[in-house]
Formats: C-alpha cells, sequence, structure tokens
C-alpha cells in the first residue's frame, strides 16, 4: 500500500450500471470518541435511500458494526447490510452469519472486560461473532492493550484474530472480511453484472478495495493513511457532496 495520490472521484456517470458499497465510521459519519455516539444526517439518510432507489437496490453498507446496531443507525431505510467486517450479511435472500464458537467469544470478552476494568480509557464492544477494544480515549495504553490481546489469543489456538484499525483492534473469530461480503453481494441480483464501487477510510477497508479491484471496478479512500484505493476524498463531509452530485449525474440516464 502507498498513500493516495489525492485524486479526486468523477461522480458516477448515468451510461454505466454501479453497485455502491459504503462504510459508515469515517465515511459517512465523522469518527466519535465513543462508538454509540455517532449518528447519521437527515440528509445522509435522504441520499442513502434516493441513491438506492435510483440503483434499483444495488446499494449495501458495509461496515465493522454489527447489523443489529447497524440498523437503528441507518433507520428507517432497509438496504442491504453487511457487518463484523464481513462475518454477516443481510440482503434479500435472508440473513447469513459465519459460525460463531460461543464458548471463545464469552472467555475473550470476559478477560477483555477484565482488562478495561483496570485501565481508564478503554472500552470493549461485543458485536456478537466479534469483539472490539477500542482505546481512542487512551491512546497511551496501545501497547499494554496490544501485548494483553496477544498474550490473550495466544491461548486459542488460532481461533480467533487480532486486526488494527483506527484507535480500535478487532477481535475476530471469522476469516471473513469486507471483500468478502462485497464479492457475495456481486454474485446476486440486483448487484450481479454491474461494476462495483466502495468508500471506506479504515485500514480494514484495504480488503474490499482489493477485491472490488479484482472486479474491475472503483475504489475511493476517505481521510489519510496509506492504501491501495485509486481515488481519494478528504472526509465524510465531501463523501456526502460526492453521493449528490452522483444522485444528480445518475438522474440523467
Amino acid at each position: 500500500m502507498s498513500a493516495p495520490e489525492r485524486l479526486s472521484p468523477p461522480p458516477l456517470s448515468p451510461d454505466r450500471h454501479w453497485a455502491l458499497f459504503l462504510d459508515v465510521d469515517g465515511t459517512l459519519t465523522p469518527l466519535m470518541d465513543r462508538p454509540e455516539d455517532v449518528r447519521l444526517t437527515e440528509d445522509v439518510i435522504s441520499l442513502i435511500e434516493r441513491l438506492d432507489q435510483r440503483l434499483q437496490g444495488a446499494l449495501a453498507v458495509v461496515s465493522g458494526r454489527a447489523i443489529d446496531n447497524l440498523t437503528p443507525l441507518l433507520s428507517p431505510l432497509d438496504i442491504a447490510m453487511a457487518g463484523q467486517h464481513g462475518a454477516e450479511r443481510r440482503d434479500q435472500y435472508g440473513y447469513h452469519q459465519a459460525d460463531v464458537p460461543e464458548s471463545l467469544i464469552d472467555h475473550v470478552r470476559d478477560a477483555l472486560h477484565e482488562f478495561a476494568e483496570q485501565h481508564d480509557g478503554i472500552s470493549i464492544e461485543h458485536k456478537g461473532g466479534s469483539l472490539a477494544l477500542h482505546y481512542r480515549n487512551a491512546p497511551d495504553l496501545y501497547d499494554r492493550a496490544r501485548e494483553y490481546i496477544d498474550n490473550l489469543l495466544a491461548g486459542c489456538d488460532k481461533q480467533m484474530t487480532a486486526h488494527e484499525g483506527k484507535c480500535v483492534i478487532e477481535l475476530r473469530t471469522s476469516s471473513d472480511h469486507k471483500g468478502d461480503a462485497i464479492r457475495a453481494f456481486m454474485e446476486k441480483p440486483p448487484f450481479a453484472g454491474r461494476i462495483p464501487v466502495f468508500l471506506g477510510d479504515d485500514v480494514t477497508d484495504e480488503d474490499g478495495f482489493g477485491t472490488v479491484t479484482e472486479l474491475d471496478g472503483l475504489t475511493i479512500k476517505v481521510g489519510d493513511g496509506p492504501t491501495c484505493a485509486t481515488y481519494w476524498l478528504e472526509g465524510p463531509e465531501q463523501v456526502a457532496q460526492w453521493l449528490s452530485d452522483s444522485l444528480d449525474s445518475l438522474k440523467e440516464a
């Protein structure tokens, strides 16, 4: 990966059939100190709804959040979703989730909560098939948290892996990633046969960028940092403007 060249993406053209995939935190909305404080504006909700209609349902949110968490955040929208970095998906064909070893999740969750109770500023998010340790409010604790997690996972017989994000360490029991979710969506209508476009801001979105590139689609990195994406947008405000411009462009079809 390298630093993006900051090439601005053109709006989606009306002469192509697109499938649009959107990350949430850091892409559709600014990052917050506490994930539970994140809200999508009415304007962004409206843009997503109108784009979903224009694309005939070929629009999905692909997030690290659990679908149970995404649903109220995106309310009243009823759109395709992938949660927990691809470990779960919901579309017109139903709900799909990777197998979850409940006893392992419970063991690791308890251990993480024990660490959080001993260190101010650390919070733990239980997503179902995965867990997240957030250290945005205690960045100086990263090394200690990472060492604790590495030691914890060493006793899990490789059934769980750790993944870095923006001030978060994700612990997953599934090998699925955002690229897998996008590929699964693309295999069936209304996504099949279209050109995928993916917008994301974090390291966890790079798998999605890689898959979309393999599928000859468009990749858009939001914010700073090394990436394999082709295009770049500064932040959620610029994402909203690009979505609005794309909607206007698609109306010409």
